[in-house]
C-alpha cells in the first residue's frame, strides 16, 4: 500500500542550546515512529521483565526511557525510505522553523498534538500574567495539560485503527512522556505556533 508524503513545520523561536535540538528531534522522532511503524511481533510486557531483572535498581522513569528507545529504534529498521522521519530543512533565524518530511496522516497528527499543546501552554502563561491567584489556576492548568496530552496521544495512536489487537497502555504512557518533552521547549518560548511567525 502506498503511502501518501507530507511535511510537518515546526516552528521556533530564540536561542536554541544544542540540548534544546536534541530534545526536539528525539521528541518528534519518537511520536513519529510510534504511530508510523508497527508489527505484532514487538511485545512490551516480555521486554519489560527483563529490563527490570538485568537493572532493578533503576526507577520506573529510566525503565520507560530505555524501553522507548528500544521500541523506537526497531521502528526505525522496520520503516522503509518511503516512511522515514527526514529533517528537510532547518531556518535558525529568531522566529525561525524545522522542516520534517515524511508520512502524512502521521505528521498531521503531530501538528495537530502540537497546536493543542501550544494552546494549552499559550492559555497557561496569559493566565499566570493576568492573575494574581496563579497558584489555583496553575494547579487546574496542569491537570488540564495532563488530559490533553492523554488524549493527544489517544488521538496519535488512532493511526494504528488497522491494529485493533496490539496493547496500546504502554504506548500511550511513552507518548505522554514524548509531549513533556516538548512541553519544556513551548513553555520556553523555543516552540511556537504559527501565528506568532509573520513569513
Amino acid at each position: 500500500m502506498m503511502r501518501e508524503s507530507g511535511d510537518l513545520r515546526l516552528h521556533i523561536a530564540e536561542k536554541w542550546e544544542p540540548a534544546d535540538y536534541i530534545s526536539a528531534f528525539s521528541a518528534i522522532q519518537s511520536i513519529y515512529y510510534k504511530i508510523v511503524v508497527f508489527d505484532h511481533e514487538w511485545e512490551f510486557q516480555p521486554r519489560r521483565a527483563r529490563w527490570r531483572s538485568q537493572y532493578p535498581a533503576r526507577g520506573p522513569l529510566a525503565e520507560l526511557a530505555e524501553i522507548n528507545e528500544s521500541y523506537v529504534r526497531s521502528r526505525m529498521e522496520l520503516a522503509d525510505y518511503q516512511n522515514r522521519l527526514i529533517v528537510d530543512r532547518i531556518s535558525h533565524a529568531s522566529p525561525g522553523f524545522m522542516d520534517f518530511l515524511g508520512f502524512g496522516e502521521g505528521l498531521q497528527a503531530i501538528d495537530s498534538m502540537l497546536g493543542r499543546l501550544i494552546d494549552v501552554l499559550t492559555l497557561r502563561k496569559q493566565r499566570i500574567e493576568a492573575d494574581h491567584q496563579a497558584k489555583v489556576r496553575t494547579e487546574y492548568d496542569k491537570q488540564n495539560l495532563n488530559t490533553i496530552k492523554i488524549e493527544n496521544a489517544r488521538k496519535l495512536l488512532e493511526l494504528r485503527r488497522d491494529f485493533p489487537d496490539i496493547d496500546d497502555s504502554l504506548l500511550l504512557s511513552l507518548l505522554v512522556q514524548d509531549q513533556t518533552q516538548l512541553e519544556s521547549l513551548i513553555g520556553k518560548g523555543l516552540i511556537t505556533g504559527p501565528r506568532d511567525h509573520h513569513e
